[in-house]
């Protein structure tokens, strides 16, 4: 969208004066927030619907831009957040490795129009989740914009409004989101007869890397010839949402593959990727083809979510707006969110397998994240059982069933049964980057912590770009912390920590690192960032919740616990649980 530049842009319950010291107002009452901050969230609202990078923001935010760096960024957004009360980051979304996007719908407004108008406007609140200013949002803006100019601020409020309800009702709805997002899957366009060999059957194995994508929707996958395609765009866009297009070409022993996802209906590019394998290395191809599946899951995803709502949402609905929360930046907060959304599609739908899954994965995550208060997990651990049993009655061939079904045993204390639960995942698929990272993991707590890069290596292999590539990373440095490799450790968690700066637990594991690496004075800033945002973090709860009977293990965790002390971690017990 272009930039806006309106005296004043209204999102939500607030107002947001482009002054020359600009102020946020909720219901005509002003909000505290620093100047730093306003200018950040000025500048993200006056490009809604729209990813802008961390560089971007600096460059136009601050004054000494080659003195700012992210952190500063992501500082600015804590607060923006924290003022708007957006738990869930409804308004402000981080788009992992781009940046940020302004999420909500915005009306840009003169300086005459109140506070107390917009809450009677027929425009009305955005959806729960809000969507970004596209479609009719963004519509109804540019509409406003174009009278407001031609009126001169003359006209009363409540024409304005009169004029929004007609124009509004004299154009097309946006269309909202899709039960079972529709693909069509054209074949391979290859340049070259022995290119169009060596990908024979590839878009095949393309979708079916789209089924076995972690996800949170069931694809409706289609395929078209791409003559009859480029000879019937009209019927084959209204018979599908998006369209994969894909082309090959040989450079040597290398293909070089282009992947596009287009909105069948507009006609527009949604995403455009890049992928390279060998044709001489042996499952290269159907490696490439998995992560083909899972980038498309992801962008399908991403796209849909940002549509409304339809008007009675269904399991599938509730469920693709979980996945978007666990795709995210994690924290306790956005997983408390995600859970509640399962919950619905769960009520909604009792057999709906993909909520099913999706709710024992998060139930199982606000359990190892040390986010469940005690009193409450074992509760969770039986309602999480029983959706996940439920799940693989219904589909027993269902690899991400396993997996979270792998993840419940560790959360249980089973981790001997985790990893079969694990392997049978890979069983039903090789290519299951989450069940590779997932094994490397259980490893550490039955001593085999030396395994577990190489498990979380083979899994970036296969989804370098994953939305879960902070909590790989993450594990990593937890094995090589637990094999004393320092170093190694605080690689890992470095790159845990560029991937995803909500997730409190790679601040403690830093600070032991850096501890480990004689810099206490490094850890012991970090453990007080980490004490911070997880005041209840104790060590006799952390030491409760990591006993183990195998030696080694136990042994590795005492050094552990010896560099918490060292860094400041009270002992004593508190109510709130300890993050694993």
């Amino acid at each position: 969208m272009d930039e806006i530049a309106m005296g004043a842009l209204r999102f939500d319950a607030f107002t947001l004066e482009l002054t020359d010291e600009p102020q946020l107002k909720r219901k005509g009452e002003p909000i505290t927030l620093r100047p730093q901050c306003l200018k950040v969230l000025a500048y993200l609202a006056r490009h809604p619907g729209k990813v802008i990078s961390n560089a971007n923001l600096i460059e136009s935010c601050w004054e000494n831009p080659k003195q700012t760096n992210v952190n500063s960024v992501a500082q600015c957004i804590r607060e923006i957040r924290e003022a708007l009360g957006q738990t869930n980051h409804a308004v402000i979304r981080t788009v992992p490795r781009r940046g940020y996007l302004f999420a909500a719908s915005v009306v840009a407004v003169p300086d005459m129009q109140s506070d107390d108008a917009h809450s009677n406007s027929v425009i009305g609140k955005p959806f729960a989740y809000a969507q970004p200013a596209t479609g009719v949002a963004r519509r109804i803006s540019e509409v406003s914009q174009r009278w407001l100019a031609f009126a001169a601020g003359a006209m009363a409020v409540i024409g304005v409004v009169g004029w929004l309800v007609w124009a509004w009702s004299g154009r097309s709805a946006e269309p909202t989101m899709m039960a079972m997002p529709s693909i069509v899957m054209t074949p391979v366009k290859a340049s070259g007869a022995d290119t169009d060999k060596l990908v024979a059957g590839l878009v095949d194995e393309i979708g079916a890397g789209i089924w076995r994508a972690p996800r949170g929707f069931k694809p409706d996958i289609r395929h078209a010839d791409i003559l009859e395609l480029a000879r019937g765009r009209q019927s084959r866009a209204d018979e599908a949402r998006y369209i994969v297009k894909t082309s090959a070409a040989l450079d040597g022993s290398t293909i070089h593959l282009n992947v596009q996802l287009v909105d069948a209906g507009l006609a527009r590019q949604v995403w455009v990727g890049t992928f390279d394998y060998s044709s001489i290395e042996s499952g290269a191809r159907p490696r490439t083809a998995a992560r083909v599946g899972r980038s498309l899951v992801a962008e399908i995803l991403r796209a849909e979510v940002q549509r409304p709502l339809p008007a009675k949402p269904g399991a599938s609905h509730w469920t693709m707006l979980g996945r978007w929360l666990m795709n995210n930046e994690r924290s306790a907060q956005t997983n408390a969110q995600a859970i509640d959304l399962f919950e619905k599609a769960i009520r909604a739908e009792p057999d709906y397998v993909v909520g099913l899954v999706n709710y024992t994965r998060a139930m199982t995550d606000h359990i190892l994240n040390g986010w469940a208060p005690k009193a409450e997990r074992m509760e969770r651990i039986t309602k999480a059982e029983a959706a996940i049993n439920r799940a693989i009655k219904l589909e027993p061939d269902n690899a991400g069933a396993y997996l979270s079904r792998g993840g419940l045993l560790r959360a249980r204390g089973d981790f001997a049964q985790a990893i079969v639960a694990f392997e049978k995942a890979l069983e039903h698929d090789p290519y299951f980057a989450n069940a590779h990272a997932e094994l490397g993991r259980t490893k550490i707590d039955v001593g085999l912590a030396q395994q577990t890069e190489g498990h979380i290596k083979a899994a970036i292999a296969l989804s370098p770009t994953d939305f879960a590539l902070y909590i790989w990373c993450y594990w990593a440095g937890l094995g090589t912390l637990h094999m004393g490799d320092h170093g190694a450790a605080l690689a890992w968690l470095q790159r845990s920590l560029e991937a995803n700066r909500a997730y409190d637990n790679t601040l403690r594991l830093m600070a032991i690192a850096y501890a480990y690496a004689g810099d206490e004075s490094e850890g012991q800033r970090r453990m007080q960032e980490f004490l911070k945002l997880r005041p209840g973090f104790t060590l006799a709860r952390w030491k409760q919740e990591n006993t183990t009977r195998i030696q080694i293990v136990g042994e590795q965790r005492a050094q552990m616990v010896g560099a918490m002390q060292r860094l400041g971690v009270p002992e004593a017990e508190r109510r709130e649980a300890a993050g694993r």
